[in-house]
């Protein structure tokens, strides 16, 4: 049993398991909302070139829905190909890791990750490579945010980020999907 807003839209309260409900949520609008298509075929990609806060403040914002109590955001970002990838991450981080080479073979290269401070967290991506970004964005550099989506809290919001990056893999199988957690 569910029980919908005025409109029918969205779910204000069900019987099923939360765990279930998240999964459909994923399965049904947030999956369907990445772009099957890679940044070459996009008429717009701003990062390529820029990635200073006001840049990844315009990026963020047609992702903003204004519901105040969603704080977590899970976000998908599509990363640019590395010929040099083992060579890069022995520089950078001082380690290689054997799985990334499965990506040089991929069309595309996605990073799905978790954050509280949005900007903050791409700010880190894009902009303190080696440092406080992740490890794949160190070295698969983000070009474009293709989707994110928010969440009330940052326990739910990780069980957001694994139940789409799992479903990212089965949608776009020629695709590579690394998630950190």
């Amino acid at each position: 049993m569910e029980y919908r807003d005025a409109s029918g839209g969205a779910i204000l309260a069900s019987r099923r398991p939360a765990r279930e409900c998240l999964r459909d949520h994923i399965v049904n609008e947030i999956a369907p909302r990445v772009p099957a298509t890679s940044w070459r075929e996009a008429d717009e990609v701003p990062l390529r070139y820029t990635t200073d806060i006001q840049t990844l403040v315009l990026c963020c914002l047609p992702h903003c829905t204004g519901d105040t109590t969603a704080r977590d955001a899970v976000y998908v970002l599509e990363c640019l190909h590395n010929s040099g990838h083992a060579t890069t991450a022995l520089q950078e981080l001082g380690k290689h890791n054997p799985r990334w080479a499965k990506a040089q073979s991929a069309d595309r290269l996605l990073y799905v990750g978790v954050a509280k401070n949005l900007l903050r967290r791409l700010n880190q991506h894009l902009n303190d490579p080696g440092g406080a970004g992740a490890h794949f964005t160190t070295v698969f550099p983000p070009i474009r945010i293709l989707d994110v989506s928010w969440y009330r809290n940052h326990l739910l919001a990780g069980l957001a980020e694994r139940m789409l990056a799992r479903e990212l893999r089965k949608r776009f199988e020629d695709d590579y999907v690394s998630q950190p957690g």
